[in-house]
């Protein structure tokens, strides 16, 4: 990677006053040895008797009032005022991580408060299965994938993208299908014939890795039985022919009585 250029101290000399209780932090994640992604990791930390500012970034100390300072492998990579800070890129294997809580005129708390750990980096790739190689019509065929060098988020899906971190699009015959965060999908509505599967890592903002890191099967769809309609309820049917010729009759004789009546009226 290359080097960002680290932000100067202040010239002034720092007057600040002791806290009630010691500045420190604790790192979340990633667990030192971790392997993470060469695109970046995301780091997590806890902060304690601590405020991360980014209103007075820059600007004279404030006691207890600061960022952090961020190092791989001896070399700045940049500051944060938030737990959550991502990092990278990086090469392949092994690198040391350097944290430490800075003033805000980026001098050095005394006594310094920082934390090393170490991760490990592999590129991001894609494996992908079928359930079975053929399935009939409207049978589940479960497709599933591992991925290792990257991480599934699905709270980050539509969002800006953030290195090492997405989701995977599923495509089905060259058009797309789904895309979720998740390490496997059912599928039930293929036509019958040969259809091709792919999978593939997009970032948050659904944009494909570059290169491209993808994968894909080939699955069979045979025909199915035939569907069966459900039988009629002969019952049901004649319970409701007879319920409608009841009533029929009964309008008809009501009718009938009604001009009788009025016939016999009209004599006297």
């Amino acid at each position: 990677m290359t080097a960002a250029l680290e932000p100067a101290p202040s010239s002034r000399p720092p007057t600040i006053a002791p806290l009630e209780g010691a500045p420190d932090f604790r790192v979340e994640a990633p667990s030192d040895r971790a392997a993470v992604s060469t695109l970046g990791v995301r780091v997590v930390i806890s902060v304690t008797n601590f405020t991360l500012d980014l209103e007075n970034y820059g600007r004279d100390p404030i006691p207890g009032h600061g960022h952090l300072h961020y190092y791989i492998d001896g070399l700045f990579a940049g500051t944060a005022w938030t737990e959550a800070f991502s990092i990278g890129p990086f090469t392949l294997g092994s690198h040391r991580i350097d944290v430490g809580l800075r003033n805000n005129d980026h001098t050095f708390l005394d006594p310094d408060v920082s934390r090393s750990f170490s991760v490990v980096a592999v590129e991001p790739a894609i494996g992908v299965n079928a359930s079975a190689p053929s399935v009939k019509e409207r049978e589940p065929l479960v497709i599933s994938w591992s991925v290792t060098g990257f991480v599934l988020d699905a709270p980050g899906i539509g969002n800006a993208p953030e290195q090492g971190r997405g989701h995977v699009h599923v495509d089905v015959d060259g058009s797309n299908y789904a895309a979720i965060a998740a390490d496997s999908i059912t599928i039930t509505d293929l036509p019958k014939g040969n259809h091709t599967i792919r999978v593939s890592l997009h970032n948050n903002d659904h944009t494909p890795l570059s290169p491209d890191v993808a994968d894909a099967v080939v699955v069979e769809i045979t025909p199915g039985p035939p569907r069966t309609e459900a039988p009629l309820d002969l019952s049901v049917a004649y319970g409701t022919a007879a319920a409608i010729l009841m009533g029929t009759v009964a309008i008809v004789a009501f009718a009938l009585r009604r001009k009788r009546r009025g016939g016999g009226a009209g004599q006297r």
